[in-house]
């Protein structure tokens, strides 16, 4: 899948790979680092978190993650972090990354 965060469009691939690329490279866990406190709910996808407690640069984490394991070449993430321009749409960044680990690693 392509994300398009405002600064051009990037390849990601969310899989058990993209957990251990995340978790080699930041020493963490995407899913907690990314998702914080899951409560189980009833809902469309079966999982609701808080935006106001996303950890925006775990998103950002994710983002690079996904793309490593789409792109084995992508340099590490503060290398590619910071040849990174202004005007990222971190809200939608958000949503679309977050969906698309749901889809891919959660399947309700």
């Amino acid at each position: 899948m392509k994300v398009d965060f405002g600064n051009g469009e990037v390849e990601v691939i969310y899989n058990f790979y993209t957990l251990y690329l995340y978790e080699q490279e930041f020493n963490s866990d995407l899913i907690k680092d990314v998702f914080g406190e899951v409560r189980d709910e009833t809902g469309s996808d079966g999982v609701l978190f808080d935006f106001k407690s996303v950890n925006w640069t775990a998103v950002t984490k994710a983002l690079w993650a996904g793309a490593k394991c789409a792109n084995p070449n992508l340099p590490h993430y503060a290398e590619w972090a910071k040849g990174i321009g202004g005007g990222i749409e971190f809200m939608q960044l958000a949503e679309t990354v977050i969906a698309e680990i749901n889809k891919e690693l959660f399947r309700f």
